[in-house]
């Protein structure tokens, strides 16, 4: 059953999907957490949100390890920072 529910939270998104690694291309901060060009982190898992009290119904919200924190933050934001590593 597993398998099932990563088959479909990775459909239809080629670049960020479970257990891809990712590398920051912007530094980015918030809070304590502060990350630089060139952290290698990598994605352990995805979740969905459904907000449709704010307007938005399906946010996608990317579970991040990296050697000094975890963080969570939506793929729209994702894409702004960070890449993924081809291996």
């Amino acid at each position: 059953m597993y398998n099932i529910t990563m088959r479909t939270i990775n459909l239809h998104y080629h670049k960020f999907k479970v257990g891809n690694k990712v590398k920051m291309i912007k530094p980015y901060s918030n809070g304590i957490v502060k990350l630089n060009i060139g952290d290698l982190g990598i994605i352990k898992s995805i979740s969905i949100e459904h907000l449709p009290d704010i307007g938005l119904f399906d946010l996608r919200i990317l579970h991040l390890d990296f050697i000094k924190y975890k963080i969570s933050m939506g793929d729209d934001v994702a894409k702004e920072f960070m890449d993924v590593v081809k291996i």
